[in-house]
């Protein structure tokens, strides 16, 4: 699940910026965290039926959350330089 969430998002970074495309990615970037915060809550719960105490829990890494993490930080940049494109040209038809 998180991979084709992960592709889906790649697919967005490639293309024009519009605000249907933030939307999309917004829905893409909410599922994902659901996706992660279910295998965290499993990851966890197994964790304390073997005895271990959820104090000491620690989440298993997984490079896709930190393809994730890059992604984001794409978009948001890009997102930045958007939003102010828009703004610079609502300001030159003043």
């Amino acid at each position: 699940m998180k991979e084709e969430l992960i592709q889906k998002l790649e697919e967005l970074i490639k293309v024009e910026l519009t605000d249907e495309v933030l939307a999309k990615a917004d829905e893409l970037k909410n599922e994902y965290l659901k996706v992660f915060d279910e295998i965290n809550r499993e990851q966890q719960q197994k964790f304390m039926e073997d005895g271990g105490n959820s104090d000491d829990f620690e989440p298993k890494k997984d490079p896709l959350d930190a393809r994730f993490a890059e992604i984001m930080h794409i978009l948001s940049d890009r997102e930045h330089k958007y939003r102010k494109l828009l703004a610079d040209e609502v300001t030159a038809k003043l």
